[in-house]
């Protein structure tokens, strides 16, 4: 499994401010997820809850 290809697309909530937004990453979830929130730039991963909406190979 050392290429993965697949290409997901995540939704984001800030825990901070509530902020939702989409966005898409491909290869392996268990790398670092995008931790910056688009409006209150808080840089924490734990900040985010994030949810997989779809997955393409």
């Amino acid at each position: 499994m050392s290429e993965n290809t697949k290409v997901y697309t995540l939704k984001a909530t800030c825990k901070k401010c509530g902020h939702d937004f989409t966005y898409t990453r491909t290869g392996n979830l268990m790398g670092s997820p995008r931790s910056v929130c688009d409006t209150c730039n808080r840089r924490k991963g734990a900040a985010l809850r994030l949810h997989v909406i779809s997955v393409e190979e």
